[in-house]
């Protein structure tokens, strides 16, 4: 902050930018919630702790932990399609692939860096026969 400049006359570069949008603008529309981006990580970090396990939804389907991932992406982006919006479908997509590449690559657990593990690799969030 310069010494010079009186308070009133500093505006931040996100001042200037939103204050020329009009109020009718989407982004002033949008609701944006961080749960989905949290959901995401859970199911990545459930799909590390046991693959192979099944789950059964609302007591019709069993699914195996490994495909929970791509389901969740699957419904969020139709719902994207659905109400319009792509921002839910954003934000769990990348709350997928940081949580991903954070227990890949980073995580250190019992002095090992990374999850190198066949059963938690990339292609594993796909079904077997699109691998």
């Amino acid at each position: 902050m310069s010494k010079n400049m009186d308070p009133q006359e500093q505006h931040s570069f996100a001042d200037m930018t939103f204050s020329n949008l009009p109020m009718q603008h989407p982004m002033f529309e949008t609701r944006v919630y961080g749960m989905t981006s949290v959901l995401a990580g859970f199911l990545i970090g459930f799909k590390q702790l046991v693959p192979e396990h099944l789950v059964t939804i609302w007591g019709i389907f069993s699914v195996r932990v490994k495909l929970l991932p791509l389901l969740f992406a699957i419904y969020v982006a139709i719902e994207g399609l659905i109400f319009q919006s792509q921002i839910q479908f954003l934000m769990a997509i990348n709350g997928l692939f940081i949580t991903w590449i954070y227990s890949r690559f980073f995580k250190i657990q019992d002095g090992i860096r990374g999850d190198r593990s066949e059963t938690f690799s990339f292609a594993s969030f796909f079904p077997e026969l699109i691998q």
